[in-house]
Order: structure tokens, then sequence, then C-alpha cells
């Protein structure tokens, strides 16, 4: 599942994201497979002070007086 683009006003706070709904494998009901997340891409880097990954939270932080767009990339492995 896709996850929706977030809008945020500059120097809002901190943004969380909950993953869990949006990756699935079949493996983790039968067999005990946990699905480990990394960030794998930030096109802006620069639009955030932190962006960090807990459990199945995605979360970041808002650079001080920036503005614009960014794609985040997040994988998931087994």
């Amino acid at each position: 599942n896709p996850i929706a683009d977030v809008a945020t006003f500059e120097d809002g706070p901190t943004v969380v994201i909950d993953l869990a709904p949006v990756f699935f494998d079949v493996d983790i009901a039968t067999n005990g497979d946990v699905l480990a997340y990394a960030v794998t891409s930030n096109s802006n880097p620069t639009l955030f002070s932190s962006v960090t990954l807990s459990g199945t939270t995605l979360s970041f932080d808002l650079a001080p007086d920036q503005n614009g767009i960014a794609v985040i990339q997040v994988t998931a492995t087994d």
C-alpha cells in the first residue's frame, strides 16, 4: 500500500507515519518472519534535520526555515 502524500507547514512539528499497514509479508503469519525497514533514499535531505525509523514508525523532523518537496523511499525486507 502506498503512503499518502504528506503536507506540513514550514518549521512544523515532527511528522510520524506508521508503516505497519503499508507493508505485508505472508511469511510473518506462517513462520514468524519479521520485516526490517530502511530509508533507502531521500530526494531532498536539506528539508529535514532528521529522518528516523524505530520499529514500524517513520519520523522526520523538519529543518528550520526550509521548504520544498521531497520523496522518501522506504523498503522492507525479511
